[in-house]
């Protein structure tokens, strides 16, 4: 009785060049929640599993009975954000890059071992309960040609009975601001990191304009690049550090003292002119 081996052989190359990479790229996200007095956190944590992952984005989708109060990054994985998560119609969106790709670290203070933190985010909802659903986002491995991978995540549901977690209370500001000028376009670039609650916004004076909140990068005039110019980026405590990018340029400067000598001359000039009619008189 002869057997044939090819059915067998071919079963083989099957499970060798398909079903081995599925098990080499098995990272998922998780999302973790705890109750936070009124307010539910929800940390959404990378599992590696031995992927090594430079690039990560897409939208964690959530009911619409929920409100975001913010979103948390100190503690993210992500060093790069290209799209800062934000909050859209379809959920929290985002894209961030980490350099030389994410394997997996030890944490034990957070319980993260060979995982990372990508975000969290604080949500409010008027019904007491809600629901985050289901779907995946994508990540590029770090393999020389950034091969896209599905990374999974389940739908989960929390409602008053989610334990609650103690959030320790930040009261240190964001560390350094690091600022530069472009030419062209020309252009302010701001980033800054906070450990605690990660950043929530930033804020600009350009000369004697008042503070405004801004979007990085900020497009300046010719005008605006001559003028001074401070900022401050603001964690999502409430706390906040300020910088000076630069006083008022050589030009700017000379321009206020020909103003002043103007004005000087105009006042000058009337004065001559009322002692001339004063004397007439």
């Amino acid at each position: 009785m002869r057997i044939c081996f090819r059915p067998f052989l071919f079963a083989a190359l099957i499970a060798v060049f398909v079903i081995v990479p599925d098990q080499a790229i098995a990272a998922s996200v998780e999302a973790r929640v705890a109750r936070d007095g009124a307010l539910w956190r929800v940390t959404y944590i990378l599992h590696a599993e031995g992927a090594a992952l430079n690039v990560l984005a897409g939208t964690f989708p959530f009911s619409s009975d929920l409100k975001v109060e913010r979103i948390e990054t100190g503690r993210s994985i992500i060093q790069l954000w290209v799209t800062s998560p934000k909050n859209d119609r379809a959920g929290v969106t985002f894209e961030g890059v980490v350099p030389g790709g994410f394997l997996g670290s030890a944490i034990p203070s957070r319980g993260l071992t060979g995982s990372g933190e990508i975000m969290t985010a604080v949500f409010s909802s008027e019904k007491d309960h809600g629901i985050l659903a289901g779907g995946s986002i994508r990540g590029y491995l770090h393999d020389g040609s950034g091969t896209e991978v599905s990374l999974p995540f389940a739908e989960v549901t929390f409602d008053a009975r989610t334990p609650e977690e103690n959030v320790s209370d930040d009261r240190t500001p964001p560390a350094r601001i690091f600022f530069e000028i472009l030419n062209e376009p020309s252009m302010l670039v701001l980033d800054a990191q906070d450990k605690e609650t990660g950043i929530d916004r930033y804020e600009v004076k350009i000369g004697r304009t008042e503070w405004k909140t801004v979007e990085p990068p900020v497009p300046l005039s010719q005008a605006e690049r001559d003028a001074r110019i401070a900022v401050r980026a603001f964690d999502n405590a409430g706390n906040f550090r300020e910088a000076l990018v630069q006083e008022s340029s050589p030009n700017e400067t000379y321009k206020r003292i020909l103003g002043i000598i103007g004005i000087l001359v105009i006042v000058l000039v009337l004065a001559a002119v009322y002692m001339r009619v004063m004397h007439r008189e």
